[in-house]
């Protein structure tokens, strides 16, 4: 008689088992999923410290290069890191990887406190996976999370 109820137990934890490894195998394929799909690695507001803008915010898909022009407004003293090209989609900003790889080799930029410049950012490299949508060239402080960026249209 003990062993009917040890083997409806049994069922019982094997039914419940089953929905819950069902349950965490799907959250590990969306996590991964979300990881591949190449998610922004910036997220919240941007940094207050700088100003982003450029001569305009809709280009032609056929640009191949857009002048950014940064003020520091703020006590940032930091290196920056090269913008990066993003698309939203969604309402979700993904990375857009280059399909060329450019002869550049300087990955940091600098602006002074209190100073202004402005950067060529070169389309070129990734005129193989730009669909028409709206774009935003980020760049990160380096050695943090903090960013900013300008967004602009490509059609």
């Amino acid at each position: 008689m003990s062993a009917v109820p040890t083997a409806r137990n049994l069922s019982r934890k094997r039914r419940l088992l089953l929905p819950l490894t069902v349950l965490l195998c799907a959250a590990g394929l969306l996590l991964w999923l979300h990881h591949r799909a190449g998610l922004s690695p910036y997220t919240g507001q941007p940094s207050d410290q700088f100003l982003c803008t450029a001569d305009a915010d809709w280009y032609p898909l056929d640009t191949e290069q857009i002048t950014f022009h940064v003020s520091n407004i703020g006590g940032y003293a930091g290196e920056l890191d090269k913008p990066c090209l993003e698309i939203q989609k969604g309402g979700v900003w993904y990375s857009v990887p280059p399909t060329d790889q450019t002869g550049e080799t300087a990955n940091l930029l600098y602006v002074s406190p209190g100073t202004s410049d402005s950067f060529d950012f070169s389309l070129v490299p990734y005129r193989a996976s730009l669909p028409p949508g709206q774009y935003r060239a980020v760049f990160g402080l380096h050695g943090s999370r903090e960013f900013f960026s300008w967004e602009f249209v490509l059609e």
